[in-house]
């Protein structure tokens, strides 16, 4: 008889850090799920080269080349980085639109990136990070939403290098 009192105190201690766990495991959702929601979006740049960013132009259009919203205009200098959150959804009708960046570094041409196929207004995170390894020039662009940044709803997670003796860039497979 003892032995059986014994294994039934065992299981409901089981049962105790079982259902302790699960309230711990939902809890921690339903968190995630709250922040994702009161998401705002953010846009964030890094110029991780040795030079400076003259012109730096970042907004969207469709894609017949109607412009949709501006959301950065500025310079930024070789190392530094910024930061805007832009607030509101990026917000457009049509079916798709594309994320264009117009980057002029110091010396060179300016070169024009379009990224993305956004399919649904926008209210995530955009990165846009530039460095430079064996002499080339890079471009690493990201625009994601929710907590984890998911880019399923806006292709854009990509890495692109820049040729700017030929006023051009590709991306990188």
């Amino acid at each position: 008889m003892e032995k059986n009192s014994n294994n039934e105190a065992k299981m409901n201690k089981r049962i105790m850090i079982g259902a302790i766990v699960a309230g711990v495991i939902i809890i921690a959702l339903i968190a995630l799920v709250i922040a994702d929601s009161l998401a705002m979006g953010g846009l964030y740049i890094q110029n991780k080269t040795d030079k400076n960013i003259t012109s730096l132009i970042i907004y969207f259009q469709d894609y017949e080349d109607n412009f949709i919203d501006n959301i950065y205009e500025g310079s930024i200098k070789a190392g530094e980085s910024q930061e805007l959150k832009y607030g509101s959804a990026i917000k457009y009708a049509g079916e798709t639109y594309e994320c264009c960046v117009r980057v002029q570094f110091e010396g060179e041409d300016e070169l024009l990136i379009n990224d993305g196929m956004f399919d649904a207004d926008f209210n995530g995170n955009i990165r846009l990070r530039f460095f430079q390894k064996d002499g080339e020039y890079y471009l690493h662009t990201k625009a994601g939403l929710g907590v984890f940044e998911s880019t399923q709803k806006t292709d854009m997670d990509t890495d692109i290098i820049l040729y700017f003796d030929e006023s051009d860039w590709d991306y990188i497979l």
